[in-house]
């Protein structure tokens, strides 16, 4: 069973992401994101680069996080299909993310997310794993 699965939603896309804990969390919200834009599997580790993000929350760090993506992707047209949790804070997320630059001969777009919102956003922790859902403006 994948870690992550879209959830219905009206207009734009609702993903719920699981992981065994926070840290592993993120990565995860990571591949899920680029798993709405097309198939994942095609982008390889190419290059990688080290991500930094600050949040007040587990949630703003989330939305925070996923928005770092997006805007690599929309200003610097790179997708990332691994990512590597260095080090997570109460305020801090840094990730070393393996990708490479979009090609649309290779990368077949399926959806592009313009933001990760506030929206249902919620972010659980049970005994045996950690739970969030987010919707993406689209």
């Amino acid at each position: 069973m994948s870690p992550y699965r879209t959830l219905p939603h009206t207009a734009d896309l609702r993903v719920e992401i699981t992981a065994p804990d926070r840290a592993a969390l993120y990565a995860e919200a990571g591949k899920a994101l680029t798993s709405l834009y097309t198939d994942r599997r095609k982008v390889r580790k190419a290059g990688k680069i080290t991500l930094e993000v600050r949040g007040e929350s587990a949630e703003e760090l989330l939305v925070n996080w996923l928005n770092e993506l997006i805007y690599r992707f929309e200003v610097q047209k790179i997708l990332f299909s691994d990512f590597k949790v260095e080090n997570l804070a109460k305020d801090q997320l840094k990730v070393i993310a393996r990708g490479e630059e979009f090609a649309p001969q290779k990368h077949i777009l399926k959806d592009t997310p313009k933001a990760a919102t506030y929206h249902l956003l919620n972010i659980v922790q049970e005994t045996d794993r950690c739970l969030a859902r987010v919707v993406f403006d689209v």
